[in-house]
């Protein structure tokens, strides 16, 4: 089990309610944090200063994943912040009904939910020596309800989860890649479900082992 004090981290989507809780328990391990954000800009500005306070470096930085050019830049800019990145999580997402199932709706799930983590992956591997990718996805993805009104979410999350075991074996060894499947746990982020949530995260991490797992918490 490896310590990650002294290690910085890439949270996408780390203004979300997940997305803080990750950032703050991997602050409380040591991580220095690098915030993603799309418009939460005081949202990510608050979480920089309570990361600060304990006693590790919160930097925040935007980009639109709808908008390639900004995508594109993400890894770079971040290098740019600390050169010592060597985690990624990706837990950015978006939620597009299904209900009238419209072309445009399916590709903003895939696009946003599936091909940006890929891609940040990629540019990340390509970049960084040795690390490790954590991509958060939907405990649903297990058993897919083809009625489920979330329909297009969890089909965008089960392809990425497939990505995932595709990327943990291109990688390997020098990064490792693996996917954490919460269950349902808002609306009470601080309750015992994030805890362990954010609790496997950071097992993960340390784990030197573990790579190509999907790991569902309920």
């Amino acid at each position: 089990m490896k310590n990650l004090k002294g290690k910085t981290a890439l949270i996408t989507g780390g203004t979300s309610k997940l997305g803080r809780e990750i950032a703050i328990a991997l602050a409380k391990e040591g991580v220095n944090i690098i915030i993603h954000y799309n418009k939460a800009e005081k949202v990510a500005k608050n979480l920089c200063n309570y990361i600060n306070a304990l006693g590790v470096k919160g930097y925040k930085i935007k980009a639109d994943f709808e908008k390639e050019n900004e995508r594109e830049r993400l890894i770079e800019k971040c290098l740019k912040i600390d050169k010592k990145i060597s985690i990624l999580i990706n837990n950015a997402s978006i939620y597009q009904s299904p209900e009238r199932g419209t072309f445009d709706e399916f590709m903003k799930n895939l696009e946003v939910n599936t091909w940006t983590p890929y891609f940040l992956s990629v540019k990340f591997a390509e970049e960084i020596k040795k690390g490790e990718i954590i991509n958060i996805l939907d405990a649903r993805i297990k058993r897919i309800n083809l009625s489920s009104p979330d329909l297009f979410y969890i089909l965008s999350k089960h392809l990425l989860a497939l990505l995932t075991q595709k990327l943990a074996n291109q990688f390997s060894p020098k990064i490792r890649v693996n996917g954490i499947a919460p269950g349902r746990i808002i609306p009470s982020p601080k309750g015992e479900k994030v805890k362990k949530f954010t609790s496997k995260i950071i097992a993960v991490l340390k784990e030197e082992s573990m790579n190509g797992k999907i790991i569902m918490v309920g």
